[in-house]
């Protein structure tokens, strides 16, 4: 297994989920866990920026996981804009926490996956 595909199994991401964050096809998932291919340099950013890994751990040159002892508990399905804004607009901490463990994540995972989401509704 190389390590993009440790690192996305690490955080309970499905192939077809992490490709919507990403804003790929689930089978450019497929290929850069098999090795048939590489993410562009752009890609590869995004994808240590969200998984929480470094570039040099997803492209094999170690094997120093950033996430070792973490823990991270299944994704469902990933959010939507309505979500997220339900997230940005909530009245309280209480109902922040509340939204995001629906979602089983925390907040530094969620602030990841806006900040892709939010960069790709921009283009």
């Amino acid at each position: 297994m190389n390590n993009i595909q440790q690192a996305r199994k690490k955080i309970k991401y499905s192939p077809e989920h992490l490709a919507k964050v990403l804003g790929v096809k689930t089978a450019k998932i497929l290929d850069w866990e098999s090795e048939k291919s590489n993410p562009s340099p752009r890609q590869l950013t995004e994808l240590a920026d969200f998984v929480g890994e470094t570039e040099n751990y997803l492209k094999g040159e170690t094997n120093a996981s950033q996430n070792e002892g973490i823990e991270f508990r299944e994704v469902n399905k990933p959010w939507r804009k309505d979500e997220i804004e339900d997230y940005e607009n909530a009245k309280s901490d209480d109902e922040r926490r509340k939204i995001l463990k629906s979602f089983g994540i925390d907040r530094d995972h969620f602030n990841a996956y806006k900040s892709l989401y939010l960069k790709k509704s921009n283009k």
